[in-house]
């Protein structure tokens, strides 16, 4: 199963006040966009990126300020069946 989704995360950040944490959020997602081709979305002190080439992005990742780490994923709808399917054919793979 082909990974379609990077999960990132940033670190102090976190700890900011809401306002703060919110403008230095939008500026991260705005370098990311700024260096890769990719729909984002910030979701509980995550940044979820879908990007067009995921190879190059998950190199151009590693030179971006302000990321601590960042994990390849599968994406999937929250529902028990989905998750089970998803996850025994990514099992099944390995």
């Amino acid at each position: 199963m082909k990974h379609d989704l990077i999960i990132a995360r940033y670190g102090e950040v976190g700890l900011k006040s809401h306002k703060v944490r919110s403008r230095f959020e939008r500026r991260l997602v705005k370098n990311i966009q700024a260096s890769i081709d990719a729909e984002i979305d910030v979701d509980q002190a995550r940044i979820f990126i879908f990007p067009e080439n995921f190879d190059e992005a998950l190199k151009k990742l590693s030179k971006i300020f302000g990321l601590v780490s960042f994990s390849p994923a599968v994406a999937t709808h929250t529902t028990f069946d989905e998750i089970e399917d998803t996850l025994s054919k990514y099992v099944d793979e390995l």
